[in-house]
């Protein structure tokens, strides 16, 4: 695995999307990860579900460059679907979960077309690899049926190994994705205007319409005005990272919940500052 250099211009954090069959572990990766990289950095760990989180990724106990990675944690495939329909993108990278002891089903089969049709860079990750009964060599050429050639394979879509439940390789998948990151290149605009995709909402007792953000150009800061396409659907009143700590200001890469929409805006489609 080519090694991590860290790249002097600015740049902003990756945006992963985990998507695969049921039951192939995308839940129990996303566990996995946030338990063994969040909670380190924060007594407690998440406080509340916010639809996505940042993990800080360390390549090397003796350098001290700390990587951040933004997943996207809500359940099934809508957001990257509705994401996808509205012509745009809110992942960078897709992880494609493939049971390496199942090998490819529907809904890796759908999950391929859909990163295909958004066109973000691809890492498929072997999961169950602890068991006994995998098939790594059919995993590979199932997913050649289905235009994913895999590094080793003829392709150049990296696969890496891993058991989501015993955390073997989660580490190389980790790095897999900031490499990955780095090859396509993430320039942290913070001086644009503010683009930041909706990929969840929903209405709160206490706090009334609420969405979660996943800044991608900008800066989200409290006051602003927000838009969803032409229409004014609010002013940001308060926002909240995945700690249920308040913040006042969000930049790019960054996932909050945002308070103070006079409507709710649409899910996959990017709210802004002005029109």
């Amino acid at each position: 695995m080519a090694k991590i250099t860290k790249n002097e211009q600015s740049t902003r954090p990756p945006i992963v999307a985990v998507l695969g069959h049921v039951d192939h572990g995308k839940t129990s990766l996303l566990d996995y990860i946030r338990k063994t990289n969040v909670v380190a950095r924060e007594h407690g760990g998440i406080t509340q579900s916010i639809g996505a989180y940042q993990v800080q990724y360390k390549a090397d106990k003796k350098n001290s460059s700390v990587y951040p990675i933004t997943f996207i944690d809500t359940p099934g495939h809508e957001a990257f679907a509705k994401m996808r329909s509205r012509g745009a993108a809110v992942a960078d990278i897709a992880i494609l979960v493939v049971a390496a002891n199942d090998s490819v089903k529907p809904q890796t089969i759908e999950s391929i077309r859909m990163i295909k049709d958004a066109g973000v860079r691809l890492i498929v990750a072997a999961n169950k690899v602890d068991l006994p009964d995998i098939h790594l060599e059919k995993v590979k050429q199932d997913l050649a049926r289905y235009g994913v050639q895999v590094e080793g394979f003829g392709g150049d879509v990296p696969m890496v190994p891993i058991s989501a439940k015993a955390g073997t390789g989660v580490n190389n998948l980790l790095e897999m994705i900031v490499l990955v990151a780095s090859d396509i290149g993430l320039p942290s605009y913070d001086e644009k205007p503010l683009s930041a995709p909706v990929i969840e909402t929903r209405v709160d007792k206490g706090k009334g319409l609420v969405a979660t953000v996943i800044v991608k150009e900008g800066v989200l800061r409290s006051g602003m005005t927000l838009f969803d396409k032409t229409e004014q659907v609010g002013k940001v009143r308060a926002m909240f990272d995945e700690f249920g700590h308040g913040v006042k200001e969000a930049s790019p890469g960054t996932p909050v919940e945002v308070l103070g929409f006079t409507k709710l805006p649409t899910v996959g489609t990017p709210i802004l500052d002005r029109v």
